[in-house]
């Protein structure tokens, strides 16, 4: 039951943070394409176009982030982490995804709120709800707190278990991919 838990989350972590970003990227860029090919062949520049790309770029960004986060391959300064022990870079990491979840923590309902305001307030071309179009950036916010939680938890694990002298970085990731998959009979042949 666990196992299947765990592969479901992955698999809508997967679509929010992987393929839903794909698809606001590829949209990024065919309607950039289209624009440049309206306004300089054929002199007519699309007024969506602009808002549709700006709406995409938002999305691709607040949900590639969040995947970014979980694959910690975000951009670090660690120059003084990594000339600490292991020890060390453990309390760093506590302080550090300590001030994440209590930072974003706060920003949490006055995101929310300020995004449930926008509900009847639409794009001007589009006509497409602000409420939807930085959902993302509320998305982003609850990750953060969630990647930032369970690297907390498991830092203070391994910080009281007595026999685990191991403190390096935890990565979420690597909890879904040691899970082998079942190949079905048919694809091995």
């Amino acid at each position: 039951m666990l196992n299947k838990t765990k592969r479901i989350l992955k698999q809508l972590l997967d679509i929010v943070e992987i393929y839903i970003p794909t698809v606001t990227f590829l949209t990024l860029f065919v309607v950039f394409i289209l624009q440049v090919y309206h306004r300089y062949i054929l002199r007519e520049p699309l007024m969506w176009g602009i808002e549709l790309t700006e709406i995409a770029f938002v999305w691709t960004i607040m949900l590639g982030a969040s995947y970014a986060r979980r694959k910690r391959d975000h951009v670090a300064f660690s120059l003084i982490y990594d000339a600490l022990p292991q020890k060390g870079q453990l309390y760093m990491r506590l302080i550090a995804n300590a001030t994440i979840v209590i930072s974003f923590g706060i920003a949490l309902n006055p995101v929310f709120q300020q995004i449930a305001l926008m509900t009847n307030d639409t794009s001007s071309v589009l006509r497409i709800p602000f409420t939807i179009i930085y959902l993302p950036f509320l998305l982003l916010i609850i990750s953060f707190i969630g990647y930032s939680l369970y690297d907390i938890v498991t830092d203070i694990k391994k910080l009281l278990d007595k026999d685990n002298r191991d403190f390096s970085e935890n990565v979420f990731h690597d909890q879904f991919d040691e899970e082998e998959l079942e190949v079905p009979e048919m694809l091995k042949e």
